[in-house]
């Protein structure tokens, strides 16, 4: 089954988790300089996950509800079900402790009794550790702490017809092929007040890399530009039936009036602001548009990947006139007079065989000093970044 990308027109409810950073699993909280780089990060093969609801293979204007947690299963007509008790019941991880959300900052259908809130702009950033409270069309609030109270007034409420679960468990069972796509879009900086992030994108095919901000980039845009699939034969893209801001010209296309399901064959057409349409056939036009549309910074991708550094691409460089080499210290693994979170990806790809280190570069991520750099340099490294040591000199 290939992957499906979704759209939420009403709710844009995708979750910040925190980036760990690339093999290690060592992460770090979100702060106003974090840079992490999500390039090399290795995914499982073969992976399989529940959608908690699907399209019904029972009628394909209804949705089946399925949860393996609690064994339940409905079905229930799409143009019933609210979009509100969608988003509440779509995302297994809804009622984990620190679950994270953004929401329209002018969100009246939920309340967080128990969240840690930010609003920035037109969003919501929410991370939650306790109920949500559901306020219902009439005014009338109900708190959930769980997939069970929801799925209570869900049947109680609603035009719901319940079926075997251990019948239907396998519909709603995903099974990812060995992933072919990688993700061409990095998070370099995130802000403790804002759930905005400044990003990077860069392509090998194309290689072409640019700095943006997720305030200033149109979400369906971000889409298109996220993972090497985008323009693949028979990809699939799902949407609400009421977002008109993508168009697929030559897909197979399935809308029950609340989603439309795309599988699509051909070029990409969004529409702007202004009702203009823009085709793209590869990421060449993307690119291209993109660029002379919007406020990001096109920098050297050679660069970047070469030692994770971002640098706009009409920069000047003013030589040194000296004989001596850089001046790298410990944990400057880039030489560049400080020690960041740049030094972090440098080493990380160091130990992973990504890049050549010179011997200065080698005495700089060999933080430990026992004559190799290893997951613990990283560590160290990162502990100091993140403020849990003052000094890396003394690494006992």
């Amino acid at each position: 089954m290939k992957r499906t990308k979704k759209l939420l027109a009403s709710i844009l409810a995708s979750s910040l988790a925190v980036m760990s950073l690339p093999f290690f699993g060592l992460s770090a909280s979100a702060g106003s300089e974090m840079v992490m780089d999500t390039t090399e990060i290795v995914k499982e093969s073969s992976q399989t996950y529940y959608e908690l609801i699907s399209i019904s293979s029972f009628d394909r204007f209804s949705y089946l509800y399925c949860n393996p947690e609690t064994k339940t299963a409905f079905t229930i007509p799409a143009r019933e079900f609210p979009d509100t008790l969608y988003w509440l019941l779509e995302d297994e991880k809804r009622f984990d402790d620190g679950m994270t959300c953004i929401l329209p900052a002018s969100t009246e259908e939920f309340k967080f009794p128990n969240a840690e809130i930010t609003i920035a702009g037109d969003s919501m950033y929410v991370v939650n550790h306790g109920a949500i409270v559901y306020v219902d069309d009439n005014g009338e609030e109900h708190s959930f702490s769980s997939f069970s109270d929801v799925e209570q007034y869900v049947i109680q409420n609603y035009n719901v017809t319940l079926v075997d679960y251990e019948e239907v468990k396998d519909d709603n069972k995903v099974e990812y092929p060995e992933q072919t796509w990688i993700e061409l879009v990095d998070v370099v900086k995130r802000f403790e007040d804002s759930p905005h992030k400044i990003c990077l994108y860069h392509n090998g095919d194309t290689k072409t890399a640019f700095e943006f901000s997720t305030a200033d980039l149109p979400n369906e845009l971000q889409l298109l530009i996220n993972c090497s699939d985008t323009f693949d034969d028979g990809v699939v893209y799902g949407t609400s039936s009421k977002n008109k801001t993508l168009k697929f010209p030559n897909a197979e296309i399935t809308d029950n009036g609340t989603f439309m399901s795309a599988v699509n064959h051909g070029s990409i057409v969004f529409v702007d602001d202004n009702g203009g349409e823009h085709s793209f056939s590869g990421f060449s036009d993307l690119e291209n548009y993109i660029i002379q549309n919007y406020d990001v910074t096109v920098v050297d991708y050679d660069k970047y990947v070469e030692d994770g550094s971002i640098v706009p691409i009409d920069a000047t460089t003013t030589p040194v006139n000296n004989t001596t080499a850089p001046s790298y210290f410990t944990g400057d693994v880039t030489g560049n007079g400080a020690v960041d979170l740049t030094d972090a990806i440098s080493l990380n790809k160091i130990f992973a065989g990504l890049i050549t280190p010179t011997n200065v570069q080698t005495t700089a991520a060999d933080i430990n000093q026992d004559g190799s750099v290893t997951d613990e340099d990283l560590s160290i490294l990162m502990q100091f970044l993140i403020g849990i040591r003052t000094d890396l000199t003394d690494v006992d």
